[in-house]
């Protein structure tokens, strides 16, 4: 069935009058086109366009994303799906719609991002002078290593996580920090892990506290506004159970990534959240 790929500077379509088939299922990108939401948000809309008419909108950044899913939930006869981030800015009035709570919380999963630099690269990460390439926060969060550390970095600032791993490959900057690790994945035949950001090491790498950074989790928090949220998860659960589904391909091509949509206690899940990332 044709897709709708929408920009949130579009209003949200009218309601149809003629009876549909299928159920109309929005699912908002609140992430940019070249981010891991995109990529995993696209995949359910690939495996999901048998059960539903998929509207897809692309709305970067919790504000913007806001802004369009309550102009969607308005009506309470849509569905609608997209993720919150843990790295934003919690106390946001403008992202207030979109921070999980436990009438919209769906599901979520669990990451640990990195710090990485080009293979075969000899810089010691903690040195003055670095240039760390980064997106969203991590600005902070650098300054923050380096305040503990008694050294001083330099930061660049791409768009995304995948601008942040190209910048490193090219040369632009000495290592990378993303909060997805799906990127590095994809390129390690082109990089090399430095240290986890959670607060357990993978494979070789060592967790950040083991310089005296803070650990993060990361968590992508899947949201539901609708009227039928059981129906959604059963099928989304089913889709993800099979292994030649898109989203499940995506999801075992990136390491230290773990799903929660079959958690028996999902509010469980966002307790963590919310205890570990406030409002």
């Amino acid at each position: 069935m044709f897709k709708s790929l929408l920009t949130a500077t579009l209003l949200v379509a009218a309601t149809t009058s003629f009876a549909s088939a299928k159920d109309t299922l929005y699912i908002v990108n609140s992430g940019s086109t070249g981010g891991s939401y995109n990529a995993q948000l696209q995949a359910w809309m690939t495996d999901l366009d048998d059960h539903y008419d998929i509207n897809f909108i692309h709305a970067k950044g919790c504000a913007k994303a806001s802004a369009v899913l309550a102009k969607i939930a308005k009506d309470p006869n849509n569905e609608a799906i997209s993720i919150y981030s843990a790295t934003w800015k919690h106390s946001s009035d403008a992202c207030s719609f979109l921070y999980p709570k436990e009438d919209t919380f769906f599901f979520n999963t669990q990451k640990s991002g990195l710090i990485y630099q080009l293979k075969g690269g000899n810089k010691e990460l903690l040195t003055s002078g670095n240039t760390i390439a980064f997106n969203g926060g991590n600005d902070e969060y650098i300054a923050e290593l380096g305040a503990a550390n008694g050294v001083e970095f330099k930061t660049v600032r791409y768009q995304n996580s995948k601008g942040v791993t190209l910048g490193v490959m090219n040369g632009e900057a000495d290592f990378g920090i993303i909060n997805s690790g799906s990127q590095f994945w994809k390129n390690q035949d082109k990089l090399d892990g430095v240290v986890m950001l959670g607060p357990k090491g993978w494979k070789d790498m060592a967790s950040i506290s083991s310089i005296n950074g803070r650990p993060k989790s990361g968590y992508d928090n899947y949201l539901y506004f609708g009227k039928d949220r059981t129906a959604l998860h059963s099928t989304m659960s089913k889709i993800f159970a099979d292994k030649t589904s898109t989203i499940r391909k995506w999801s075992d091509g990136n390491e230290a990534y773990w799903s929660n949509i079959d958690s028996t206690d999902k509010m469980a899940n966002f307790a963590d959240f919310t205890a570990e990332y406030p409002r």
